[in-house]
């Protein structure tokens, strides 16, 4: 890898040749680091760079040198404007009274209370089927703000959520955490001894797995815990069990025949608030991104290093293998930050132009 510097060469700025005159700027490179376009560097800040890097124990070297931009002659500089054209600050999320948000399942899911934990109990909401409906809400412009599942603390990831981000223009503006206890649920007057079907939304499943093996039961996936609820109350047959919250027994009239039957106590559930409207509030700290990368060796590093070069935090990272192509990932990543903040401008102008498919999913 290269430590790569882009400057304008003017008489009064850095170039090529003064910076090769700045003792060991010939040595191997060992690191890389990107400044942005458009961005002046002078001979002490490269030096005080250069001598923060070998105190790491690396060394590096000026390997490129960008043209002077028109624009820079005319004092105009030629930023990455990629940000700015795509979203927009503002000082919090906007809500009217008739501001609709939409959320997965039932009455009594825990999207709904996601839902309520993060706009109130008051507010304008309503459920639709699955996870894609929410996304559709939002095309449709039949909701203002969608909320979705996104990650459990010890089932990891929910399936499908991403793949909604990509191929829908929506945006995440807020995320809540809600703690989720699982209880198993049956008709009134049934026992767990007679049970011998299990219906759960597939997290909810993978959640109680342990608990779920010492039961002989059949365990059926269904689109929502709440759904699992409700179907049981619907059908009455006392055969047949649901794993989903308090609420929802009470709401469906279902006896609670085990509470807690999660392996992870803490068990907390990390949902997202979506909105069409590409919108970061000035105290939004986290971004979320995403690209697909080459299987080829050093490439992943070589992104990764602008984060830390940048001196920013990632608070995530997961890896989906790209459909139709054997050994190449798609990344999410998620970084502590704000879109407005020049180290983060700064490494996504970096990772931007070395990657395919790049996305900010929203910063929030």
């Amino acid at each position: 890898m290269k430590l790569s510097f882009r400057w304008y060469g003017e008489d009064d700025k850095v170039t090529l040749e003064n910076i090769r005159q700045i003792p060991g700027m010939q040595s191997i490179v060992t690191a890389v680091y990107d400044v942005p376009v458009g961005e002046v560097w002078s001979e002490k800040s490269i030096a005080d760079l250069k001598k923060q890097v070998e105190e790491n124990g690396l060394k590096f070297e000026v390997i490129e040198s960008i043209p002077v931009h028109e624009d820079i002659k005319l004092g105009k500089p030629d930023r990455d404007r990629y940000i700015e054209n795509y979203f927009t600050e503002v000082p919090e999320l906007v809500m009217f009274p008739d501001t609709r948000i939409v959320y997965p399942g039932v009455p009594g899911s825990f999207s709904e209370m996601a839902c309520e934990k993060f706009f109130g109990a008051d507010v304008d909401h309503y459920a639709v089927v699955n996870f894609k409906d929410v996304a559709m809400a939002l095309n449709n412009g039949d909701a203002d703000y969608g909320v979705l599942p996104i990650e459990n603390s010890s089932a990891g990831d929910v399936t499908g959520v991403y793949d909604i981000l990509l191929e829908n223009d929506v945006c995440m503006v807020g995320e809540v955490f809600v703690k989720v206890e699982h209880c198993l649920l049956g008709c009134p007057g049934s026992k767990i001894e007679d049970l011998e079907v299990v219906l759960s939304h597939p997290q909810g499943l993978m959640q109680c797995a342990p608990y779920l093996e010492n039961l002989d039961v059949k365990k059926v996936s269904v689109e929502n815990t709440a759904i699992a609820a409700e179907r049981v109350a619907r059908e009455k047959i006392m055969t047949q069990g649901a794993i989903a919250s308090r609420r929802a027994a009470e709401l469906y009239g279902l006896d609670i025949l085990d509470a807690g039957i999660n392996f992870d106590k803490n068990n907390v559930t990390r949902f997202v608030i979506l909105s069409k409207k590409r919108q970061y509030t000035e105290n939004a700290n986290k971004i979320s991104i995403s690209f697909s990368l080459l299987h080829e060796s050093g490439t992943l590093y070589n992104i990764l290093s602008h984060f830390l070069y940048n001196d920013l935090n990632l608070s995530h990272i997961e890896s989906v293998p790209l459909p139709d192509q054997q050994w190449e990932y798609r990344f999410y990543i998620d970084i502590n930050g704000n879109l407005h903040d020049p180290a983060v401008k700064n490494a996504l102008q970096g990772v931007r132009t070395e990657v395919a498919d790049f996305k900010i999913l929203g910063n929030y």
